[in-house]
């Protein structure tokens, strides 16, 4: 799918749409194209009003400490950028309650 890069910055663009579609019957869960958008500007230090039910948690290659099994059954999204097989500015955040 190829897209413009003004449709990351826009909660409404067919990019964030067809996201949902795709994550939301893939994994039979309802994901919101507002709630992927929210976790990209969060992970991008641009955070709104679709950002505040996400925290950045911390974690190391993407995996983070579930004690008490108290994230199971929470939406978590994972950013990174990848550069020559390298992995930077990798970051996890959560939907907190």
């Amino acid at each position: 799918m190829e897209f413009e890069s003004n449709e990351l910055w826009d909660s409404s663009s067919e990019l964030y749409n067809s996201m949902s579609l795709f994550i939301s019957s893939k994994f039979y869960v309802t994901i919101t194209p507002g709630l992927i958008y929210g976790g990209y500007i969060l992970v991008n230090d641009e955070p709104d009003d679709y950002s505040s039910i996400f925290e950045i948690i911390d974690s190391t290659s993407g995996v983070f400490k579930n004690d008490n099994k108290e994230h199971n059954g929470k939406v978590f999204l994972r950013y990174y950028f990848e550069e020559d097989e390298e992995i930077y500015d990798e970051k996890v955040c959560l939907v907190i309650p």
